[in-house]
């Protein structure tokens, strides 16, 4: 879901068709004589834009009136209007209704009606952008039937269904853009920007339907819902993702860019001693570090594979054993108890990733589900890596490194 472009391009495009009937399309299928106008302003600055224009204008511009008495002399009248939306800055209220007083035609007083309490209210004002709207009059104005028809019962699924992706808008239009932010992020971040784009997507569009639609609740339970949903599906996607095409043998891919070498004996590591428990675990740590080699998948690199030969080169290992063990590329890892053996696979595990200065998400994966068995959880990696980086290479991770996304 949050891999593939695909799922996410669909959405997006579903998006925009919603927006595209919502407001080009659905208000063109209504009835001219079945629509009901309605309008939103800001009790602050709606005198700027209403006195001093004239009836016509008004009722062009915004919405007619329901009833209009006339005062003495023609143009001279008092004109109702009803299905507003009224906000005062700071306040939890909405009024509903108002009066205009036309002189010569030309409005020049307005009397609103006493507000009343509205949660609507409280999210226009959680939101301050809401107001700034509001004064450019972005979707202020509406129109809906007067009289809606009852929907049959194959219309319902269709309805409820443009009605969840309607309410979740914001999270369609994000969508190519979160994948994109996963597919680019090291791994263990890539759930916070998606989760953040989303909060601050959704309190910019809960905002607008507050003071547009009016139905601010409804849309902030189901978004909510969704947005927890969707967190839950991108966190497992983020933790398995470096993992998730891990093999269970490595390949003839690691042969192509391993180095032969020729075995010392004797040495400190394991000498030639091809039976003892040390030399064993040597055999298993090489079969770990061909599995990073064996999920390079077009980023081979003949520094990785000159990691592995040294290794074997230092603790004697035999070079028919050496090929068993390279062919195998388990992820079964073997933790040694010997102190100094332990660091060395441990920081080998690092070394082995961050030689060369690109790296796929498949390696950053397996070496990091290694390091878990030497107490490197995901929030210390990073930290551990960049240490060792700095060290060996003297460069910082990941900044100084190119993690390439694989599909």
């Amino acid at each position: 879901m949050f891999r593939s472009y695909i799922p996410s391009l669909i959405g997006f495009v579903a998006g925009i068709g919603i927006i595209v009937y919502t407001f080009a399309i659905y208000p063109k299928s209504i009835e001219p004589d079945n629509i009901e106008y309605g309008c939103t302003f800001n009790a602050m600055t709606m005198e700027n834009k209403l006195i001093g224009k004239t009836y016509t204008e008004i009722t062009q511009k915004y919405l007619p009136p329901v009833s209009v008495k006339s005062k003495g002399r023609k143009g001279n009248m008092n004109a109702r209007y009803e299905n507003l939306r009224i906000f005062t800055k700071g306040e939890n209220t909405i009024s509903y209704g108002m009066n205009i007083t036309y002189k010569d035609s030309v409005a020049t007083d307005l009397v609103i009606d006493e507000p009343s309490k509205s949660k609507d209210a409280f999210f226009v004002n959680a939101m301050p952008l809401s107001y700034l709207l509001i004064d450019m009059e972005f979707m202020t104005r509406d129109r809906s039937p007067l009289n809606n028809s009852s929907a049959k019962g194959w219309q319902i699924p269709l309805l409820l269904l443009f009605g969840l992706l309607l309410i979740n808008l914001p999270f369609l239009l994000l969508w190519p853009l979160t994948t994109y932010i996963v597919n680019k992020t090291e791994a263990p971040w890539a759930n916070i920007f998606p989760l953040l784009l989303w909060l601050v997507g959704y309190w910019l569009y809960i905002g607008i339907v507050a003071y547009s639609n009016g139905s601010a609740i409804l849309f902030v339970v189901l978004g909510v819902i969704w947005i927890i949903v969707a967190d839950i599906i991108l966190n497992g996607s983020v933790d398995q993702a470096d993992l998730s095409h891990i093999h269970s043998t490595a390949g003839p891919r690691v042969l192509n860019t391993t180095t032969t070498y020729t075995p010392v004996s004797n040495n400190s590591g394991g000498g030639s001693n091809t039976s003892g428990p040390v030399y064993a675990t040597c055999l298993s740590h090489i079969s770990n570090l061909a599995a990073v080699l064996g999920t390079s998948k077009g980023h081979q690199s003949t520094e990785r594979a000159s990691v592995v030969a040294s290794f074997a080169q230092k603790h004697g290992i035999d070079m028919n054993d050496f090929n068993t063990a390279i062919g195998k590329g388990t992820v079964d890892v073997t933790v040694p108890s010997n102190k100094t053996l332990y660091n060395e696979f441990r920081d080998n595990i690092a070394r082995i990733l961050l030689c060369d200065a690109t790296m796929n998400n498949l390696q950053l994966g397996v070496a990091a589900k290694m390091l878990e068995s030497y107490g490197i959880d995901r929030d210390s990696l990073s930290g551990f890596l960049d240490g060792i980086s700095q060290k060996e290479y003297g460069r910082t991770f990941p900044g100084d490194y190119n993690i390439v996304m694989t599909s």
